[in-house]
């Protein structure tokens, strides 16, 4: 198959690092696949300012041509993939295709306004986008494209706005090679040691940064000896004083905090998957979280982590003060986590998503 996938831009999220580790994995299969991205940035609506938003556009426009056209031979993604920079996404600059994908709610009006010779029309769904502009992030799920979704939470969500769904659900692969590792270290706390506490930091609400950031305060006041750490694409985030940050890390790096941790704190307050407490799941660090996104799908609660529901810190803070005091629970939900995630291997992922990919190329 010939399949054309629009990208809003190149920068590593996690949306994107996916994306690119099915391109590699259809390539190896034989399949022909380019990543589209425009140099004029999307307009994204953030702001009801039409001046501050045409401003975002043409700043965020200079940056690629900086980064796409004057450094165009160089492929910094660090994966084995085809991205083609181009002016703006408009038929005349795809190659005709079997299959366009959308891969965020704006490439989405895009797709759906290119020509049929493109290819048949699908939007890849990751999340439920309705941060930037609500009204547009809504408008994109009713464009006529074939969607694929990620989790049942992304399912659910499309059904309460639709009033029907009828989507395949793909689960992201994890790169259990990199991040397997079931400790053989004990779980026991000791007033001895740091109680180390790893999560994720975001400048989205919905990560539920604050909740995490106050559970962590109110064990800070119980036990001095509670020590957090985070880290995320950021460079330099405002947090609170003690806080030990790490600017986005590389694979071989969050392996290594992975395995230091404790716990892993999963403070989402809404998800489409969540990528971050699977891979703490197969590196053997207790996963202490919300219910919402991969939760919905693979977590159980006393199985294989602990939950509560969205923006309960209290249940956080007695979470984690569980593991502290339990260790046979904290190895028993180590243990299981690490064999629920064995189940997510990429052969799988793209085995599926190219079977989904295969019976809509051949549709009528």
């Amino acid at each position: 198959m010939k399949i054309n996938i629009v990208i809003p831009g190149v920068g590593l999220s996690g949306g994107i690092r996916v994306l690119f580790q099915y391109a590699e994995l259809l390539e190896k299969k034989g399949h022909d696949v380019i990543f589209y991205t425009p140099v004029l940035a999307y307009d994204v609506k953030n702001s009801n300012s039409e001046l501050v938003n045409k401003i975002h556009v043409f700043t965020n426009s200079i940056k690629r041509i900086n980064s796409y056209i004057i450094k165009k031979n160089q492929n910094k993604t660090g994966f084995a993939v085809n991205v083609e920079a181009v002016p703006c996404i408009k038929n005349k600059y795809l190659r005709d295709a079997d299959l366009v994908i959308a891969s965020a709610w704006p490439t989405a009006f895009s797709v759906n306004d290119l020509h049929k010779t493109k290819g048949k029309k699908i939007y890849f769904i990751q999340d439920y986008e309705i941060w930037n502009n609500k009204r547009l992030g809504q408008l994109s799920y009713t464009l006529p494209l074939k969607h694929i979704v990620i989790s049942t939470w992304i399912k659910n969500k499309l059904i309460e706005q639709l009033g029907h769904e009828d989507a395949p659900i793909v689960y992201d692969g994890l790169d259990i090679e990199i991040f397997n590792n079931l400790k053989t270290n004990c779980y026991k706390y000791s007033e001895n040691r740091k109680f180390k506490i790893l999560m994720l930091y975001h400048n989205l609400a919905k990560k539920g940064i604050v909740e995490g950031l106050e559970a962590y305060k109110r064990l800070k006041k119980q036990y001095s000896n509670v020590e957090l750490s985070m880290f995320g694409l950021d460079r330099k985030p405002d947090l609170p004083e003690g806080v030990i940050y790490y600017s986005n890390p590389t694979r071989e790096e969050l392996k290594r905090l992975y395995q230091s941790a404790d716990v892993f704190l999963y403070t989402s307050r809404e998800e489409g998957w969540g990528l971050t407490p699977l891979e703490a799941m197969a590196a053997g660090c207790v996963v202490v979280g919300t219910d919402t996104g991969c939760m919905l799908d693979l977590g159980k609660n006393e199985e294989n982590v602990l939950l509560v529901e969205p923006k309960d810190v209290e249940g956080l803070v007695n979470n984690v003060i569980r593991i502290m005091k339990d260790e046979e629970l904290a190895k028993y939900l180590a243990k299981n986590a690490n064999e629920t995630v064995k189940q997510l291997s990429w052969d799988k992922a793209v085995l599926k998503f190219e079977t989904i990919l295969k019976d809509i190329c051949n549709e009528n």
